[in-house]
């Protein structure tokens, strides 16, 4: 039985050495932050980008925290209390997990492939330490008498050497039940973190529980699914017991890749050995078909997601810019036109107007001057003038005060267009610059 001393003692345990390169990790953080920083001031993605793009790096960092992820195949150990999937396990990988009558589990206990044996524990602040040997047996909602382990421990990892744990790690998990809150969440949140879901149901319940089946629809939708029947020995018609799982699940939609039967003796339905072996050969299939983690991938998929929408907004801005540009140089056209109109008339009409004011003074200074041929010079000036004053008078009618208006409000927006175009042309080549940068930097 666990003790106060001994929750102490396991509080109390070496940490093992973390073999995380912090000046990796430093890199990481640094890019993640500009990155983040640098997206938010875009104003062009929604928060879901954001915060999927932000997942891709705390992923990729909880894997260097938890090198028995990384690059593996995690199949998870599924099903109700004492369903047999210690067990199961033993047998299938040769170690030796705390089994017995009462259920054990009371955290999650990752296998993975390691050179030497060893059972360690990750606390809930991530450190790395390993069980005393005689602590590990203790480790079980029997020994614990009601205390939840998880406020000291996350999981617990128990390292292999064997060829099937060098692309796959098992994570077996709590037995779910209906009047356990903790183990249903635990087990839950453990559904997340699997590719594939082994799912053990004991054959002499002689059917799968609709409180089983609920469970997993909601946690284990998409993942691949294969279910053993444990205690198969024990049974007398293991196969009649199979076929009615199997409808059971398909009247509820829930594919099944494949069954297995598992006992500690063989019958005349089945050899313990062959199905152990048909469980390694289908597990070693599925690692190989198993699509890794590709980080860097992933984060420069992000990066020319956003260098395509800067390159389209730059497109879409451009020509706009064009068609802004365009009209602007429609309105000074006009402007020019009404502006030289008008600057040809005022002249006309000065000429006018001096040889008018001529004539007036060299050839009518006095009364009998004004006959003749001076008579008709002043008529013709006269009438040069009217012509050139009604010229006038049009250009003016033809400068229309709300075309200037919309011409000065057309200049305004071509500003802000070419400002906005010089903008997203620097953010985009401050995007190429951080392609260069995080380039290799999630290896």
């Amino acid at each position: 039985m666990l003790t106060i001393q001994d929750l102490q003692r396991i509080n109390d345990l070496p940490c093992e050495k973390s073999n995380i390169d912090e000046q990796q990790i430093r890199k990481v953080v640094e890019c993640k932050n500009e990155i983040t920083e640098y997206v938010d001031n875009l104003n062009l993605f929604n928060v879901d980008f954001i915060n999927n793009m932000n997942g891709l790096f705390s992923y990729w960092y909880m894997l260097q925290q938890n090198p028995w992820l990384k690059d593996k195949c995690i199949v998870g150990l599924m099903g109700a209390y004492n369903a047999g999937k210690s067990s199961l396990l033993n047998t299938l990988l040769g170690i030796n997990l705390p089994v017995g009558i009462i259920p054990v589990t009371a955290v999650p206990t990752y296998i993975a492939y390691g050179q030497n044996t060893k059972h360690c524990l990750v606390d809930n602040d991530d450190n790395i330490k390993i069980i005393p040997i005689d602590l590990e047996p203790r480790l079980s909602h029997e020994e614990a008498q009601g205390f939840n382990l998880r406020k000291l421990i996350q999981n617990t990892v128990l390292f292999k050497q064997n060829e099937l744990l060098k692309k796959i790690s098992f994570l077996d998990t709590p037995g779910i039940t209906t009047d356990n809150e903790y183990d249903y969440t635990t087990t839950a949140n453990a559904a997340n973190k699997c590719d594939i879901v082994l799912w053990v149901v004991r054959a002499t319940s002689g059917a799968i529980t609709q409180f089983e089946i609920e469970f997993i629809q909601q946690f284990l939708e998409g993942k691949k699914l294969y279910i053993v029947l444990s205690f198969a020995d024990r049974v007398p018609n293991i196969e009649k017991i199979r076929t009615s799982v199997l409808n059971q699940l398909k009247s509820k939609d829930i594919k099944v890749e494949d069954t297995f039967y598992f006992g500690l003796r063989d019958t005349h339905e089945f050899s313990v050995e062959n199905q152990i072996q048909a469980i390694n050969k289908t597990f070693g299939i599925e690692s190989k078909n198993f699509q890794q983690f590709q980080p860097q991938e992933m984060l420069n998929h992000y990066l020319k997601l956003i260098q395509d929408s800067l390159n389209e907004k730059i497109n879409e801005v451009t020509e706009t810019k064009n068609d802004v540009a365009s009209q602007c140089r429609d309105f000074e056209r006009s402007i020019k036109k009404i502006h030289k109109s008008l600057i040809d008339n005022v002249e006309t009409l000065r000429n006018s107007i001096n040889s008018l004011t001529s004539t007036i003074n060299s050839k009518c200074q006095n009364t009998y001057a004004c006959f003749g041929g001076t008579y008709g010079t002043l008529v013709n000036n006269s009438n040069t003038m009217v012509d050139c004053y009604n010229r006038m008078v049009k250009s003016l009618n033809d400068f229309d005060v709300d075309q200037m208006v919309s011409y000065g409000q057309t200049v305004s927006y071509l500003e802000r267009i070419t400002e906005m175009l010089d903008n997203y042309t620097a953010a985009r080549n401050n995007c190429v610059q951080l392609i260069k940068k995080s380039n290799s930097i999630l290896k």
